[in-house]
């Protein structure tokens, strides 16, 4: 069934999507295809101290933060449209939630829907198309003050006018369009903020802003492209997707391949 990820492979995800068809991923086309933010360079450097392993152990904290509050909402989106199954409700029964910041995300959510009472419609759709050069996956499709919205969680410290973030957007509305059951209106960001600075009563302010809208610009998303595959060919000659090399791990039996075990 399609579309199929492909592991491994050299640079970001790629999804075959149909046979033999295979495309990148809209978060790998953004994240390879365009140069990297001033201020997250900056970050990178601050927060690895000059220390890889610094660097990563924050970043994969942070994401599986995000994984996790994804999860959680996704659980909520499908227990209202009555679509939760139990095996999905068990699972994400495993989730701790006793991490502050992930907290701070779901606090922030419920603070959304209060203010904003959307109504799922779809969950986590796959999104592809034959005439699409790249494919993914949209958080929800929702309806919000009767008119629908394509929406994508980010728990990051900012999203607003965000380049980034509008190109992943229009890529999915672009691909939505082709394959998907509704007409959407508008699209935006539903800002999970787990580092908000709480009031006496623990809460995010009442002012607080938790859905930004996005102008779709499919131009943006086709200059990228240009970008990632003038720098990176993720194919081989054969039109399959190049695999990492598989590094040696056992030397005691690469010697022996190299020089014979009969003359150790």
């Amino acid at each position: 069934m399609y579309p199929k990820a492909i592991n491994d492979v050299q640079v970001g995800r790629i999804y075959e999507i149909a046979e033999g068809t295979f495309v990148p991923s809209v978060t790998t086309v953004i994240q390879w295809g365009c140069p990297m933010p001033i201020h997250l360079l900056n970050w990178i450097i601050k927060t690895s101290q000059g220390d890889p392993d610094k660097y990563w152990n924050v970043n994969n904290r942070d994401a599986q933060i995000g994984i996790d509050a994804h999860n959680l909402v996704e659980l909520f989106a499908k227990r209202q449209m009555g679509i939760l199954t139990r095996g999905e409700y068990a699972e994400f029964q495993t989730i701790s939630i006793q991490d502050e910041p992930l907290q701070k995300a779901l606090i922030c959510f419920m603070d959304f829907y209060v203010k904003h009472k959307p109504k799922f419609l779809e969950v986590e759709t796959p999104l592809f198309h034959k005439s699409i050069p790249y494919a993914g996956r949209i958080d929800a499709v929702a309806e919000i003050d009767g008119e629908v919205w394509l929406l994508d969680y980010k728990t990051s410290r900012s999203v607003d006018k965000d380049k980034k973030i509008q190109m992943q957007l229009s890529a999915y509305a672009r691909l939505y369009e082709k394959i998907g059951d509704h007409k959407i209106d508008r699209m935006g960001v539903v800002h999970l903020k787990k580092n908000f600075v709480p009031g006496k009563d623990g809460f995010p302010s009442k002012r607080s802003k938790y859905l930004y809208e996005y102008e779709r610009d499919d131009s943006l998303m086709d200059k990228a492209l240009d970008m990632f595959n003038m720098f990176y060919d993720q194919l081989d000659s054969s039109g399959k997707p190049k695999i990492k090399p598989q590094l040696i791990s056992d030397f005691g039996n690469f010697f022996d391949a190299l020089i014979g075990s009969e003359n150790v």
